[in-house]
């Protein structure tokens, strides 16, 4: 399977690819594995070629304090602004009530390799991205962070 989808829990895969992934303050909604032409004018009003979807709620998938959350995407906002990346909010709704929606970011021309790095910074097990005209797909993160860091 792409994008790493066999380091993943089968109940957490069905959940990411059953959520209502939206921009916010817009009509935009991403769905995984399928094209997105409403983004993808998005994209083209926004000089932007491609794309990433990332929250930095709940680490690892683990629930955790609006507090925590709080702090989290405050750092996450930061990261944007101090490296000048554009960035749309979002909401990741879940089909079910077991878990509850999670704010995310829609970064704009980001990389590969900083896509990843922000994972492992913000601790997540997955990201939405692609490029405009293409697929949304979803990436699952090789390994699990194990070390601490300093928040």
């Amino acid at each position: 399977m792409p994008d790493n989808y066999q380091n993943i829990d089968e109940c957490l895969l069905k959940a990411y690819q059953q959520t209502n992934f939206r921009l916010l303050n817009s009509q935009i909604q991403i769905q995984i594995d399928a094209l997105n032409p409403d983004l993808d004018s998005f994209l083209i009003d926004n000089n932007a070629f491609q794309w990433m979807y990332i929250s930095a709620d709940n680490p690892q998938s683990n629930l955790v304090s609006p507090t925590e959350n709080q702090r989290n995407r405050t750092r996450l906002l930061k990261y944007c602004k101090d490296h000048k990346i554009r960035y749309w909010p979002g909401l990741a709704v879940p089909a079910t009530t077991d878990w509850p929606p999670e704010e995310n970011l829609l970064l704009l021309d980001v990389d590969q390799p900083l896509r990843d790095l922000l994972a492992v910074e913000f601790d997540q097990k997955g990201y939405l991205h692609g490029r405009i005209n293409g697929l949304a797909h979803l990436r699952i993160m090789d390994t699990p962070i194990l070390e601490t860091k300093n928040k």
